[in-house]
């Protein structure tokens, strides 16, 4: 059985959904290809195809021509694109601002969706909305690639007079970091804590004059050198993932804690999407809040030298990520899913 996963770019969406899964399954023997697809080709040479959320006419296109040949395609989604909030920058690639209309981009999505043999997503939340409309919708949750981290040193550390408080991210969390930035900034002012944030600088144009001045910035690259901020990450002495209760990121995935937990770091969190990982029973491996007020009295808390154990977690954390969390002990998902696939009958 040929595979293609079939990609648009070489972003974080697409290692995490599918370069990273298939190295791994090609490691193991599967015959196992990653690259954007080919119409009027690939589908005479592979059996099944993963188009990991493409959005315009030519994916419709790719995909029919598997389908017409009786090969199954699995549609794989990793956001609520029907909800993007106005504040992302890819909001005007699905609606047009201030007409609240969606655009070509958006209604090929929807279309891929229903045409799909299988849809999958990487949390119940967004498979629960998907099936609307399709029911066929699989769970394969997001994982880190092990061997990213293993061996990776941190960055010469700062010389700095308190720990470092640090957060990384994209662009998209200008409304999360709003919530938070002013209970950051009160805490931090009483403690000897600095604050680092990667991938975003223009946040400090949000942060009040103090908190600025205790901030260091990192810029955003390109995924293919995120191996740099991975190195970045191995400093934090804690790290924070704040979202806000809102309808795209209920849907979205604990990847960031899991990133958090392959370095090694202690974790700050809320509880709305972290908690589905960060507490297992009665074990805890991270701190988890439900409103900015109590993010920032863990963070103090930290700064100030309480949280004795959170080294403790840290390291379990770690060992959990490595045996739950990791393409290494779980690619197997992924082949469920084509298995699962082969079985359908389009309908």
């Amino acid at each position: 059985m040929k595979v293609l996963f079939g990609v648009r770019n070489d972003g974080p969406d697409a290692y995490y959904r599918a370069k990273a899964p298939a190295t791994v399954l090609r490691y193991r023997g599967y015959d196992v290809t990653c690259r954007v697809p080919v119409l009027g080709e690939d589908a005479c040479t592979f059996d099944v195809l993963v188009l990991q959320r493409h959005v315009s006419a030519m994916a419709e296109l790719v995909m029919r021509e598997f389908q017409e040949r009786g090969k199954p395609v699995i549609y794989d989604v990793d956001d609520w694109l029907f909800g993007i909030p106005p504040t992302w920058p890819v909001f005007h690639d699905f609606y047009e601002a201030g007409r609240a209309e969606s655009t070509e981009a958006l209604e090929y999505h929807r279309r891929l969706l229903r045409r799909a043999d299988l849809v999958t997503c990487p949390t119940q939340a967004l498979a629960e909305r998907l099936a609307a409309y399709n029911e066929n919708v699989l769970v394969v949750p997001n994982c880190i690639l092990w061997g990213d981290w293993d061996s990776l040193r941190p960055v010469a550390h700062r010389e700095l007079d308190g720990p470092v408080v640090g957060w990384f991210g994209s662009i998209n969390h200008w409304d999360n970091w709003r919530s938070v930035a002013g209970v950051l900034d009160a805490v931090l002012a009483e403690t000897p804590a600095w604050l680092a944030v990667l991938g975003f600088p223009e946040l400090v144009q949000l942060f009040p004059d103090r908190l600025s001045k205790r901030t260091f910035v990192g810029p955003a690259r390109r995924f293919r050198s995120f191996g740099h901020v991975r190195r970045e990450i191995k400093t934090f002495d804690v790290g924070i993932a704040w979202l806000d209760d809102t309808p795209a990121n209920r849907c979205k995935s604990p990847l960031k804690a899991l990133q958090y937990g392959a370095a090694g770091v202690p974790v700050i969190a809320s509880k709305l999407v972290y908690e589905t990982v960060l507490k297992a029973g009665d074990t805890f491996y991270g701190y988890l809040a439900d409103t900015p007020a109590e993010l920032g009295n863990l963070v103090r808390c930290f700064c100030h030298g309480g949280l004795e154990d959170a080294q403790e977690r840290a390291a379990a954390w770690q060992q959990r990520v490595w045996e739950a969390h990791s393409y290494e002990t779980q690619a197997w998902r992924w082949m469920h899913a084509i298995e699962e696939v082969i079985g359908y009958e389009r309908k």
